[in-house]
């Protein structure tokens, strides 16, 4: 594997490459993954923005004046919401949390790359260790509380992948149901459970006004689900500690959202987007007086047979 450094539109990037992946992290805009080039396909897997110049990257923006492609890292929240707990109580986490929108430090290493960052609005150090397997992108995150206190939170992977009308989600068997998390045209009803049929598990054809967001009514146990790319001949499949991002939510983008037609796997800590309302579902995450918790995150990207 090499590490060097590189220019993501305007702003300085760190690249990992071997033979099969080329992999592109933008440490000042929230440490995202920019690109991800699976080689033997010669194929872009994230969405991208087209235009030369990176939006620009502030604190607390709403996330639809960001640049709105690649893999996001959504901490402490998905949702704009007021932590519910003392000693933070009323503060306002903001919308797609804080970690995206604020630069982060890099670690240049022989085997991999650690990026890093602290917390603005609640005390917290969250870090990733980032390197290439093979075919594979292998990230442990690391999250410290730097307080004495319980801290409500929801971490998600936010990876927005190009997609094919009828690219198809694999889940593990246990997945039966879904939670709408998102009131849309698709799904005007928050809160309604569904069944898992081909309606929510394959990708539509785009339109002006479809989009989704939803999470499994069960827990992923498993740990893992696959985005077959049906046209394209591979499939991507995440995998991650299960005990630790037990929720996986799903975002659908048929044209509806920015006119953008992208897929997210979004394994979660906690579901329905922030800490208030996973709590309201009786399925919250909180780190303890300085707790240190840690998590894996892989991709790994393989040829299927048809």
């Amino acid at each position: 594997m090499n590490v060097y450094e590189n220019n993501y539109k305007n702003l300085k990037s760190v690249v990992l490459d071997n033979r099969d992946l080329r992999v592109e992290i933008v440490p000042a805009a929230g440490a995202r993954t920019a690109s991800i080039l699976f080689k033997s396909a010669d194929c872009e897997l994230l969405w991208q923005n087209t235009g030369k110049v990176h939006a620009p990257v502030s604190y607390a923006q709403p996330f639809p004046d960001g640049e709105k492609a690649g893999f996001d890292e959504m901490f402490p929240t998905i949702n704009k919401c007021l932590c519910p707990d003392f000693p933070w109580r009323g503060v306002e986490l903001p919308d797609h949390g804080e970690v995206w929108a604020i630069p982060w430090s890099d670690e240049k290493r022989t085997e991999d790359v650690v990026f890093s960052v602290f917390g603005v609005r609640l005390p917290y150090r969250l870090s990733k260790r980032v390197r290439l397997e093979g075919s594979s992108i292998k990230t442990v995150y690391r999250v410290e509380n730097l307080s004495p206190f319980p801290m409500p939170f929801l971490y998600a992977a936010h990876p927005l992948f190009n997609v094919d009308k009828d690219d198809r989600i694999i889940v593990p068997d246990n997945l039966t149901s879904v939670i709408n998390a998102v009131p849309s045209v698709d799904l005007p009803d928050y809160g309604r459970e569904y069944g898992w049929t081909k309606e929510f598990s394959d990708m539509p054809e785009k339109t002006c006004d479809g989009y989704r967001k939803y999470y499994f009514r069960q827990k992923n146990t498993a740990g893992w689900s696959v985005l077959r790319r049906e046209k394209q001949g591979f499939e991507i499949k995440m995998s991650v500690s299960a005990d630790k991002l037990p929720w996986l939510g799903i975002w659908m983008n048929s044209g509806g959202w920015d006119s953008q037609y992208n897929l997210a796997l979004e394994p979660a800590s906690a579901p329905m987007d922030d800490p208030v309302a996973a709590r309201a579902w009786g399925n919250e995450s909180v780190l303890s007086p300085c707790e240190v918790r840690e998590w894996a995150l892989d991709i790994e990207i393989s040829d299927f047979s048809f």
